[in-house]
């Protein structure tokens, strides 16, 4: 088991699409939470307050995304190179194998994690005036992001695995994601219009444009 965790992280330091995905994440935190603190300041000239931690977290679906293509590219590779044959035939057991490839995918999903907490917190730490949010609720964000991402990675896995072609394993993690990210907007949607009344809402100019604030129901 030692061995093959050992061989799966060495293979990570050298594997072109996860260090593709750490920096396009990185790169891409980066930029979108520079064009926030820029939109902030320019709302904050004229006497609006807006917080800037909704443009952070909005970037958190793209970590999904990398998680998704690195996994059906990783584990589709060990599947059609027979990699997964010869691990069983050398002698280690069905759950030795999953638990090692389980390891590699959840070290990659905390790697891309951290390069978008890393691309977002160089910009919006000296921008932390526009930062409304708590510390302890931050921290509490942060650790439910952790936990989505192990969660999926344990699912992916299990694809990457079954999938005999590495292309059918990431078209099929990617469709995975993309439906767990449209499920998860209708129920928000669906949560927000029992709480409020769609037909009232108070118009506000935010970082990203107007920001409808629906007005509770009486």
């Amino acid at each position: 088991m030692n061995k093959l965790m050992d061989a799966n992280r060495f293979r990570l330091k050298r594997d072109t699409v996860f260090w593709a995905c750490f920096a396009v994440l990185a790169c891409l935190s980066a930029a979108v939470t520079a064009n926030g603190c820029r939109q902030c300041r320019a709302m904050a000239a004229e006497s609006y307050t807006v917080a800037l931690e909704g443009v952070c977290f909005r970037i958190a679906p793209a970590v999904a995304v990398c998680v998704a293509v690195f996994a059906g590219l990783y584990l589709g590779t060990d599947h059609s190179e027979g990699a997964f044959r010869n691990r069983l035939m050398v002698g280690y057991s069905r759950d030795q194998v999953y638990l090692s490839g389980l390891g590699t995918t959840m070290t990659a999903a905390l790697a891309f994690l951290a390069a978008w907490l890393l691309g977002s917190g160089a910009l919006a730490l000296p921008n932390r005036d526009f930062w409304q949010m708590g510390a302890g609720q931050t921290a509490l964000l942060i650790l439910v992001a952790v936990g989505a991402v192990l969660s999926l990675a344990s699912i992916l896995t299990v694809v990457g695995m079954l999938a005999e072609k590495k292309s059918t394993a990431a078209v099929v993690s990617i469709l995975i994601v993309l439906g767990l990210l449209l499920a998860a907007t209708w129920l928000y949607s669906r949560l927000q219009s029992r709480r409020w009344r769609p037909d009232l809402s108070l118009p506000l100019r935010g970082c990203s444009g107007v920001i409808l604030l629906p007005i509770p129901a009486t």
